[in-house]
């Protein structure tokens, strides 16, 4: 099973969706918790559209399942 330090790392490769910038490079990221089969990723986003929140799990789950 990955760290939080693992999982925060891979995080890095996801753009907030319109910029070049990951979400940990926003500070989007405010909380990761690792249990013996969960992980648990806290995002706190400026967007209140759908689509942007649609977006980023569906790219943080792509991220965090090579783990």
């Amino acid at each position: 099973m990955a760290n939080i330090e693992d999982i925060k790392k891979e995080l890095e490769s996801v753009k907030y969706p319109g910029f070049s910038k990951s979400i940990i490079d926003f500070g989007f990221v405010k909380d990761v918790q690792v249990n013996e089969k969960n992980c648990l990723v806290v995002l706190d986003i400026t967007s209140t559209a759908p689509e942007v929140e649609a977006q980023l799990r569906k790219e943080i789950t792509a991220c965090l399942s090579a783990l």
